[in-house]
Protein backbone atom coordinates (compact mmCIF):
# COMPACT_ATOMS: atom_id res chain seq x y z
CA UNK A 1 0.00 0.00 0.00
CA UNK A 2 1.15 3.33 -0.81
CA UNK A 3 0.28 6.89 1.01
CA UNK A 4 0.20 9.37 -2.05
CA UNK A 5 -0.01 12.92 -1.07
CA UNK A 6 -2.35 15.30 -2.41
CA UNK A 7 -3.03 19.14 -2.39
CA UNK A 8 -5.86 18.77 -0.92
CA UNK A 9 -7.59 17.67 3.01
CA UNK A 10 -10.51 16.36 2.67
CA UNK A 11 -10.79 14.21 -0.45
CA UNK A 12 -12.90 11.25 -1.41
CA UNK A 13 -14.00 8.88 -3.94
CA UNK A 14 -10.69 7.30 -5.16
CA UNK A 15 -11.16 5.74 -8.72
CA UNK A 16 -8.67 4.69 -10.92
CA UNK A 17 -9.44 5.45 -15.29
CA UNK A 18 -7.30 5.68 -17.86
CA UNK A 19 -5.35 3.76 -20.27
CA UNK A 20 -4.45 0.38 -18.04
CA UNK A 21 -6.71 1.84 -15.47
CA UNK A 22 -2.90 3.63 -14.45
CA UNK A 23 -4.45 7.11 -13.07
CA UNK A 24 -5.81 7.61 -10.05
CA UNK A 25 -8.80 10.11 -9.77
CA UNK A 26 -9.96 11.45 -6.51
CA UNK A 27 -12.50 14.19 -5.75
CA UNK A 28 -12.15 16.74 -3.37
CA UNK A 29 -14.26 18.57 -1.01
CA UNK A 30 -14.07 22.26 -0.07
CA UNK A 31 -17.18 22.89 2.26
CA UNK A 32 -16.79 23.46 6.04
CA UNK A 33 -13.35 24.76 5.14
CA UNK A 34 -11.78 28.13 6.29
CA UNK A 35 -10.94 31.04 4.62
CA UNK A 36 -7.12 30.36 5.65
CA UNK A 37 -7.52 26.37 4.54
CA UNK A 38 -8.78 27.53 1.58
CA UNK A 39 -6.55 29.69 0.93
CA UNK A 40 -3.55 27.07 1.59
CA UNK A 41 -5.51 24.73 -0.70
CA UNK A 42 -6.24 25.85 -3.75
CA UNK A 43 -7.15 22.73 -5.40
CA UNK A 44 -9.63 21.82 -2.43
CA UNK A 45 -12.98 21.11 -4.61
CA UNK A 46 -11.53 19.69 -7.69
CA UNK A 47 -11.25 15.94 -9.12
CA UNK A 48 -7.24 15.37 -8.56
CA UNK A 49 -5.51 12.80 -10.96
CA UNK A 50 -2.10 11.31 -10.62
CA UNK A 51 -0.57 9.23 -12.88
CA UNK A 52 1.70 6.29 -13.19
CA UNK A 53 0.10 4.50 -10.18
CA UNK A 54 -1.40 1.15 -11.67
CA UNK A 55 -2.84 -0.79 -13.34
CA UNK A 56 -5.69 -0.48 -10.13
CA UNK A 57 -8.69 -2.28 -10.56
CA UNK A 58 -11.88 -1.64 -11.60
CA UNK A 59 -15.04 -1.09 -9.77
CA UNK A 60 -17.28 -3.90 -9.86
CA UNK A 61 -20.60 -3.09 -11.82
CA UNK A 62 -23.55 -2.38 -9.73
CA UNK A 63 -27.08 -2.46 -10.29
CA UNK A 64 -29.81 -1.14 -8.96
CA UNK A 65 -32.53 -3.44 -7.07
CA UNK A 66 -35.16 -4.03 -7.92
CA UNK A 67 -34.44 -2.95 -11.60
CA UNK A 68 -36.41 0.39 -12.61
CA UNK A 69 -39.84 -0.41 -13.51
CA UNK A 70 -39.97 -3.97 -11.64
CA UNK A 71 -42.92 -2.64 -9.20
CA UNK A 72 -45.05 -0.95 -12.27
CA UNK A 73 -44.46 -4.70 -14.24
CA UNK A 74 -45.21 -6.40 -10.59
CA UNK A 75 -48.45 -4.41 -10.39
CA UNK A 76 -49.64 -5.76 -14.03
CA UNK A 77 -49.09 -9.12 -13.54
CA UNK A 78 -45.80 -9.20 -15.90
CA UNK A 79 -42.79 -11.51 -14.09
Amino acid sequence: MTTLPLPATQTICPAFGGPGLGTLFCTSARHGLSPSALAAQPAAGMTLAASRLGPGREEPRAGLWPPAGAAQAAARGIA
